[in-house]
C-alpha cells in the first residue's frame, strides 16, 4: 500500500480531533444520569466508532480515492440512518460531514478513477443527501424534525448543487493536469529529437569526413598517414562536440568549443576534397552561443551534403555577411555536368533538423536543388528572443 500524502495527513489529524470529541460526547452519554434511553447511548458510540474509521479513510483518500470516497459516504450514511433512529433526540451536527464533499472532490481529479465509477458515486451521493443531518432542523420542542416545504427543496437543491459543483472542480483540475502532463510528454519528445538532431548533425558531419579520408588512405599509399592524422583529429574533435551537447543539455549553457570555429570547419572540408571559395564578412565570436552554434550546424550541414553526395572535387561558394541586425549564409555547391554525380538527397534529417533550428530562433532556412547545382540560403537574428 502506498504511503499517504502530506495533505491527507493534515485532514486525518482534524478528524482523529473530530473522533476525540464524539468518544467525550459518547462516554458523557454513558455516565449521565440525564439520558437513560440506552438506545440514545448506543447510537453515540457507533457515532464515536465511525469517527475513528473515518481517520483511516481520510489518510489514504487520494492514494485509494474509489474505495475510500465510497467508504465515507457509506460511513456517513449509517451516521445519519443511526440518528434518525433515536428521533426527535438531537444527536448534532458532526464535523466529520466535511469529509464528504472532500471525498467527492478527491475521486472527480483522481486519474485512476473511471468517469463512470464517479458519475456512479456522485449518483448515490445525491440520494443520500435526502438523509443528511442538514436535511434536519430544531423544532420548537427542543428536539429536531425533517424539514417541510420550501425549506425542504431548498437545502436539498443546495446539496445537489454542492455535489455537482465539487464533481465540476474535481474533473477540470484532472482535465488541466492530463493537459500539463501531455504538454511535459511534448516538450521531453521535443527533447528526444533535439537531442536526435543534435548528434546526428556532429556524426554525420565527422563520420563523413571520416569515411572520405579512409577512402583516400586505402587508395593512395602515399597519402595513408595524412588520411590517419585526419581521422584522428577529425574523430576526437566529434567526440569534443559529442560532450558538448550532452553538458549542454544537462545544464542549459551552451560552451561552443574552439573545434566549432567557421574557418577551421572550412579547411577540414578543404582537406577532404572540396574546392571552397569563401568570404567571411561577420565576427561571429561576438554573437551569442546559441547563434554561433547554430551557424555552425548550418555551415557543416551544407558541407557534409556537398561532400556526401556531390563528392570529391566539387565546388562550393560560401558568403557569411553581417546585416544590421542578422548574419546570412548563402552556399552554392556544384559539380561539372559530366562528372556522374547528382545530389541524392532524401530530404534527410539533418535538413529538417536545421530549420526548425533556425526557425526556433526567429530565422529560416531553405535548401533548393536544381540539377547539379544545390543552394542553401539561412538567416539568423543577431539577438534571438
Amino acid at each position: 500500500m502506498k504511503r499517504p500524502l502530506r495533505g491527507d495527513i493534515a485532514i486525518a489529524v482534524v478528524a482523529a480531533i473530530a473522533a476525540a470529541f464524539q468518544i467525550l460526547i459518547a462516554y458523557s452519554a454513558s455516565v449521565s444520569e440525564e439520558i437513560p434511553d440506552p438506545t440514545v447511548i448506543a447510537v453515540a458510540w457507533l457515532h464515536a466508532v465511525i469517527s475513528v474509521l473515518l481517520i483511516g479513510v481520510a489518510l489514504y483518500l487520494r492514494t485509494n480515492p474509489l474505495f475510500c470516497a465510497s467508504a465515507t459516504l457509506v460511513l456517513l450514511g449509517v451516521w445519519s440512518a443511526a440518528s434518525i433512529s433515536v428521533l426527535p433526540t438531537n444527536m448534532g451536527y458532526p464535523l466529520a460531514l466535511l469529509l464528504a464533499p472532500w471525498a467527492l472532490y478527491c475521486l472527480a481529479r483522481s486519474h485512476k478513477v473511471q468517469q463512470r465509477a464517479i458519475i456512479v458515486v456522485s449518483v448515490l451521493a445525491a440520494i443520500g443527501s435526502v438523509i443528511s443531518p442538514f436535511m434536519w432542523r430544531l423544532s420548537d420542542s427542543g428536539g429536531i424534525e425533517y424539514r417541510s416545504g420550501e425549506d425542504r427543496f431548498t437545502w436539498l437543491a443546495l446539496h445537489w448543487i454542492t455535489i455537482l459543483a465539487l464533481v465540476l472542480l474535481g474533473l477540470r483540475r484532472k482535465a488541466l493536469e492530463a493537459a500539463r502532463h501531455d504538454a511535459i510528454q511534448r516538450s521531453r519528445e521535443r527533447e528526444h529529437l533535439r537531442i536526435a538532431s543534435e548528434i546526428h548533425d556532429v556524426l554525420a558531419h565527422s563520420l563523413t569526413l571520416i569515411r572520405m579520408q579512409a577512402a583516400a588512405g586505402m587508395f593512395d599509399e602515399a597519402s595513408a598517414k595524412a588520411s590517419l592524422e585526419t581521422i584522428h583529429k577529425v574523430s576526437g574533435e566529434g567526440i569534443a562536440e559529442v560532450r558538448m551537447i550532452v553538458n549542454a543539455l544537462r545544464s542549459g549553457n551552451v560552451d561552443v568549443p574552439q573545434t566549432m570555429r567557421l574557418h577551421d570547419v572550412v579547411e577540414r572540408f578543404r582537406e577532404a576534397g572540396l574546392y571552397i571559395d569563401c568570404e567571411f564578412d561577420a565576427d561571429t565570436h561576438g554573437y551569442s552561443p546559441i547563434v554561433q552554434l547554430a551557424l555552425h550546424r548550418v555551415l557543416t550541414e551544407t558541407l557534409t551534403n556537398a561532400l556526401k553526395h556531390q563528392g570529391v572535387g566539387t565546388r562550393v561558394t560560401l558568403r557569411i555577411n553581417e546585416l544590421e541586425d542578422r548574419i546570412e549564409l548563402r552556399a552554392t555547391s556544384r559539380v561539372s555536368a559530366n562528372s556522374g554525380q547528382r545530389f541524392a538527397s532524401s530530404g534527410g534529417f539533418g535538413l529538417e533538423g536545421i530549420k526548425e533550428r533556425c526557425t526556433a530562433l526567429g530565422g529560416d532556412f531553405e535548401f533548393k536543388l536544381d540539377q547539379n547545382t544545390a543552394s542553401t540560403y539561412a538567416w539568423l537574428p543577431k539577438d534571438p528572443q
